[in-house]
């Protein structure tokens, strides 16, 4: 018999949830960074989707299978579905996917068919901006952690990254600035892929 393993690095803790026909039949936690899971009975995997962290839900990676089977963690805590999600902790972030590697072991052939992109583009958030007396906080809903922030003192002269470090908490972040006696304009700016 065939045993195929999915392994995610989603950070600790994790969640494995097992659906079938789409309704949830079982969820474990998974303690470790990595998070592997094996899927029995000859199943085929039919669809796989990478899901991004946003506001509402944490990082997922989902894959279905052609057929019921059992999805077992190293526990040995096993649950008969279709569908296993497993769901990344706090800490893990997903904005989009640089690279995919699939390898296969002991598998004479197998062929990757339909495959497509889907992606729904998220609006830039809105900065907030509280000012204090000797201080200005910037804030802004960032689950994922892709945007900073840029400032200027004059439309014509550009704007330019702030040298602080937001914190994060939540899933937004914040920096707070001292106020400078001077007008200053700030705005988001996207970090380009793959930069730190």
């Amino acid at each position: 018999m065939l045993v195929l393993q999915i392994v995610a690095e989603m950070g600790s803790p994790t969640e494995m949830v097992v659906r079938s026909n789409g309704v949830v039949v079982g969820s474990a936690t998974v303690s470790s960074n990595v998070t592997t899971v094996n899927l029995s009975d000859g199943a085929r995997i039919a669809g796989y989707g990478i899901i991004t962290k946003t506001m509402e839900r944490p990082a997922s990676v989902a894959v279905r299978v052609d057929r019921a089977t059992t999805f077992t963690v190293p526990d040995g805590q096993g649950f008969v579905g279709d569908e296993v999600r497993i769901i990344g902790g706090e800490s893990a972030f997903l904005e989009s996917i640089a690279s995919f590697v699939l390898l296969v072991n002991e598998v004479p052939s197998f062929t990757i068919t339909d495959e497509r992109v889907s992606s729904t583009s998220s609006p830039v958030p809105e900065l907030n901006i509280a000012r204090s007396t000797n201080a200005v906080t910037l804030s802004w809903p960032d689950p994922n952690r892709i945007y900073h922030v840029e400032v200027s003192t004059t439309f014509s002269d550009g704007f330019s990254a702030i040298p602080d470090e937001p914190a994060f908490a939540n899933n937004r972040c914040q920096v707070t600035l001292p106020t400078e006696g001077e007008c200053r304009f700030f705005r988001l700016q996207r970090y380009a892929p793959n930069s730190d």
